[in-house]
């Protein structure tokens, strides 16, 4: 079964499936929603690509954690990942939600939610310039060494495993909040990014407040990934390595607290 044909079936897969609280607060621009990516919680939560990951309930909750990473695989010939540099859109934000998952994200969980809906004016408005992205995937018959090479280490079939395909880092973001919204979160703003990871500045003028992010390395905002399933029929047991791949139609539930540190 190819990847298109599973479109439809990946969506059926997933109706049920409990989405995450930041899922309807940040999402990437339409081009990429279209392409299939999902927005990580926060931009120090991105798990590259080859990373392989276990879903589980706990307390009745769906939660995230690593598997297995890429490195751990020690793949011989290593996979290479295609990187492909391009212009992103930007991200239009107008709701208190929204713009207070939007900070959320791009200051690591600052926790100013309730300061936003405190704050919120109508017309309020968080606009994200990406800029240059970084496109890193898997492709081709490397998606497939990475998983075969998982159930070797020990990935069980059936479960609840997923491949992080493709992220898409960024060196550079620039946010503005625009509205009188912004001076009245000036303070909580320069205070939570003093507990960010450097490169955060707060310049406000009559546009409103402008907050630039600058990174060493860059960070991972954006992911893809597809969904690890026997082949339909086969039979299952512990040798077994006849596995499909379903494209993910929806987020994952990966919470804001499981940070990883990047390369």
């Amino acid at each position: 079964m190819n990847r298109r044909n599973l479109i439809a079936f990946g969506g059926l897969v997933w109706v049920a499936f409990p989405r995450v609280g930041h899922s309807q607060i940040i999402t990437p621009p339409e081009s990429l929603k279209l392409e299939g990516y999902f927005a990580f919680p926060t931009l120090r939560t991105g798990y590259a690509p080859g990373t392989v990951l276990q879903r589980y309930e706990q307390s009745g909750i769906q939660k995230t954690r690593v598997f297995l990473e890429l490195n751990d695989l020690e793949l011989n010939p290593p996979v290479v990942l295609v990187r492909i540099e391009e212009e992103i859109p930007a991200s239009t934000y107008s709701t208190s939600s929204s713009i207070g998952g939007a900070i959320d994200f791009l200051l690591a969980a600052s926790g100013l939610r309730p300061k936003v809906e405190a704050n919120y004016s109508s017309g309020s408005t968080l606009a994200i310039k990406y800029g240059r992205g970084y496109r890193e995937s898997i492709k081709g018959a490397d998606v497939r060494r990475v998983i075969q090479a998982a159930l070797k280490r020990g990935l069980p079939l059936p479960g609840q495993y997923s491949l992080v395909t493709s992220t898409i880092s960024f060196r550079k973001i620039e946010a503005r909040l625009s509205s009188r919204m912004g001076m009245a979160l000036q303070a909580d703003l320069t205070a939570a990014t003093a507990k960010a990871d450097g490169g955060v500045k707060i310049v406000s003028d009559q546009l409103g407040t402008l907050v630039p992010r600058e990174f060493s390395s860059p960070m991972r905002a954006f992911y893809s990934w597809d969904e690890i399933r026997p082949t339909s029929g086969a039979a299952v047991g512990p040798g077994d390595a006849s596995f499909d791949l379903v494209p993910g139609q929806v987020e994952l539930p990966i919470e804001p607290v499981l940070i990883s540190t990047q390369p």
